[in-house]
């Protein structure tokens, strides 16, 4: 979280940047909203100044870890830290998967596309919805919706205020799965 403070007090340097949050306005010359800027960067060439660029490379440097990439920005994904290797030969693997949206009605969706990748750390970064924690609880714990994952997984879903403010002082849900198809359940962080 200390890289996404970081970028975010480097962000709101640029000028309008608590209207352009509040008004949910995207970064010049980008499609990215100026509330997502602390997490994914600027677009184009400006995602070094995004928050989980800054944590790839300090994860991976800080851990001595020679089997992992810095980043990617995907296509499906907004953000995913892999192992190196030949993707083919199953060698390349998510080691952390990061959504980061704007529309808070998207947040049954988006924790469902998280539940169907296989990968120890999962984070969604959405807009405020009403009663998130409630929603989260009540969708992962009807049998039917079959939210379950692997051993060692651990979802956090933070939403992403309407008021510019820290990434650390941001509302996480938080949930780990202790055993191999257990329940996802989280719990306010």
């Amino acid at each position: 979280m200390a890289c996404l403070d970081d970028a975010f007090l480097e962000l709101q340097e640029m000028p309008n940047f608590e209207h352009d949050w509040r008004a949910g306005i995207c970064a010049a010359g980008t499609r990215t909203a100026v509330r997502r800027a602390p997490l994914l960067g600027l677009g184009g060439g400006g995602r070094e100044h995004g928050g989980l660029f800054k944590f790839a490379h300090k994860y991976v440097d800080g851990e001595n870890l020679e089997n992992a990439d810095h980043w990617a920005f995907e296509r499906y994904q907004d953000f995913v830290l892999y192992t190196i290797g030949d993707w083919y030969l199953g060698e390349k693997r998510p080691l952390m998967v990061c959504e980061v949206e704007s529309s808070p009605g998207e947040l049954i969706g988006e924790t469902t596309g998280l539940w169907a990748i296989r990968c120890p750390l999962k984070y969604l970064f959405i807009s405020p919805f009403p009663d998130l924690f409630e929603q989260l609880t009540s969708y992962c714990a009807t049998p039917a919706n079959g939210i379950v994952d692997w051993a060692g997984t651990t979802y956090f879903v933070i939403e992403i205020p309407d008021v510019p403010s820290l990434p650390s002082t941001w509302t996480t849900c938080r949930a780990d799965v202790m055993v191999d198809r257990g329940i996802v359940a989280f719990r306010r962080v």
